[in-house]
């Protein structure tokens, strides 16, 4: 796999990208000199974050696998083919400010709750990437970085259905990654500690735990980009660079 030359000013795609991680890899990636599309359903904060870096907002519901072809359709027109995306759209069981003990109970969770946190954390990452797969494929090559979290290698107590759906990027990402190299496609996932963004749970953050910034998980996100194989990264609180985990092996000390 070359090197990314930035100069050339490669397409990329950011989900999620109003606000938290995404706003900020969205940034991260326009100041290295991408075209950056952001992808989000918050249009009023979706339009202002690619209006500071000069990039273009598509609105999508990214649940929805005809929303995502035709944002794929609609920024190879408006910017030519992608070459990057960061499938970082997610949520939590619940909103922050929800009673922390909500998420964990199993036996009161709706089906609406659950079908809704494995709508955007899972079938958001599959369309997207079956989408992007058979548009990078076309040209031979480009990169995937997946937001996953560090509750895709432990558990998440408080929230087990958001650890449920971050394991199976995780697992996706390590089984898909051969087939796509093979097809000139970089996929990796990058697993966060806990990230200062509005997702973290107001009783959480009480408990005053390091937190990562956006902007470092966004400078994470194009360190990852950059790499010219794919794995799971992990970045910390305090150790902000990330650790490579080749795929499909992960091996935790």
């Amino acid at each position: 796999m070359t090197a990314i030359d930035w100069n050339r000013r490669p397409v990329a795609i950011v989900t999620g990208g109003a606000s938290g991680i995404g706003a900020a890899s969205a940034r991260a990636l326009a100041e290295r000199g991408a075209r950056v599309a952001v992808l989000d359903l918050d249009a009023d904060r979706g339009r202002a974050v690619s209006a500071s870096i000069g990039g273009v907002f598509v609105p999508l519901g990214v649940t929805s696998a005809r929303q995502w072809r035709g944002a794929v359709e609609q920024i190879r027109g408006e910017l030519g083919p992608i070459e990057l995306a960061h499938l970082n759209a997610g949520v939590m069981t619940f909103p922050p400010g929800t009673d922390l003990a909500a998420a964990s109970d199993l036996a009161s969770i709706s089906d609406s709750a659950y079908r809704r946190i494995v709508g955007v954390n899972i079938d958001g990452v599959f369309f997207g990437l079956r989408a992007l797969a058979a548009a990078m494929a076309e040209r031979g090559e480009g990169r995937i970085v997946v937001t996953a979290s560090i509750g895709g290698l432990t558990a998440v107590p408080f929230d087990p259905l958001y650890a449920m759906t971050k394991h199976a990027l995780v697992g996706l990402v390590r089984s898909a990654a051969p087939v796509l190299a093979g097809r000139g496609i970089v996929l990796s996932a990058i697993c966060p500690g806990g990230v200062d963004t509005p997702l973290v749970p107001d009783s959480i953050r009480a408990l005053s735990p390091p937190l990562l910034a956006p902007l470092a998980v966004a400078r994470a996100v194009v360190q990852i980009l950059e790499s010219p194989e794919g794995g799971i990264f992990v970045v910390r609180p305090n150790k902000p660079e990330p650790e490579r985990f080749p795929a499909p092996s992960i091996e935790l000390t």
